[in-house]
């Protein structure tokens, strides 16, 4: 089947899916949506997207967004970015901030959380290490079901390659055969519904000083990550600092985002910030 064919069918499913669960895919890069949208047809049985199409009732519409919509998440995910974030990005700015410093936190598009659990971890190690106070940490993603999973916190037992082990092993404890992460790191975290495409997210409560927001934009089209990283840097105290994803470079943003560590894509905000008088839109407590 043709590629022409492939988009507009892939525009009705769109349609079906807004129709069936409310939320809009616009916005979202095609390719990635049609690779999507024919590994959930095959999963299902179809042979194709003009098969699929007839199936996709409230049910099935749901099924897909969610496979759309899932990201891979992993325990320190890329080592070279924890080990930035511990001996440079932690470090540093605390040091602008005139040293030790509640942090506030946003993980946007957070996954089922392993990502969430190692930056606590580093951020458990600053408060120890004593170039932090306190902190606390805004989980978000546009998915309720990982957002429950992370709020659970329960996962499988695997391998975890150094840092993880020696930094998160000693916040797990075991429940039959998964990790139950501690009160030590969830006390500090909360989540909220979110989708990255809107911000600040509901609960943030004021200017961040850290933002990881890896491996979400790639997935969206180039005028909407440039809109997408407008509300990240929006969302960011002066001096606070982005993490992205490895294929994930904002040029269009270089005269507000300077690197700290190119290699962890680590940049620093020297933007305009999100108000900190001006509470988040449904915001209980500022972090």
């Amino acid at each position: 089947m043709s590629r022409a064919t492939d988009v507009d069918l892939l525009a009705r499913l769109t349609v079906r899916v807004r129709e069936e669960t409310g939320f809009d895919l616009t916005g979202y890069r095609t390719d990635g949506l049609v690779r999507r949208a024919r590994q959930r047809a095959a999963l299902v049985g179809a042979e194709g997207l003009q098969e699929y199409l007839p199936s996709v009732d409230a049910h099935e519409a749901q099924a897909l967004l969610e496979h759309v919509l899932t990201q891979v998440s992993g325990w320190f995910r890329d080592a070279h970015v924890w080990t930035s974030l511990r001996e440079t990005v932690l470090p540093g700015i605390a040091r602008r901030r005139g040293g030790p410093v509640h942090l506030r936190v946003w993980v946007a598009g957070c996954g089922e959380g392993q990502e969430v659990w190692s930056l606590a971890a580093c951020l458990d190690e600053a408060v120890r290490a004593g170039h932090l106070t306190s902190w606390r940490l805004l989980a978000t993603d546009v998915d309720a079901g990982v957002l429950a999973t992370l709020e659970r916190g329960l996962y499988p037992v695997v391998e975890v390659a150094a840092p993880g082990e020696e930094l998160l092993l000693g916040h797990l404890g075991r429940v039959g055969d998964a990790w139950e992460v501690g009160p030590s790191l969830s006390a500090h975290v909360r989540t909220a519904v979110h989708d990255v495409r809107d911000a600040p997210p509901p609960g943030l409560g004021g200017p961040a000083d850290l933002v990881l927001c890896r491996n979400v934009i790639m997935y969206l089209d180039a005028g909407v990550q440039v809109g997408v990283l407008d509300g990240l840097v929006a969302s960011m105290r002066p001096g606070g600092v982005l993490v992205l994803g490895h294929a994930e470079i904002p040029l269009d943003h270089r005269d507000v985002l300077v690197p700290v560590d190119l290699s962890a894509r680590a940049y620093r905000a020297i933007g305009t910030p999100l108000p900190s008088s001006a509470p988040a839109p449904g915001s209980s407590a500022p972090c």
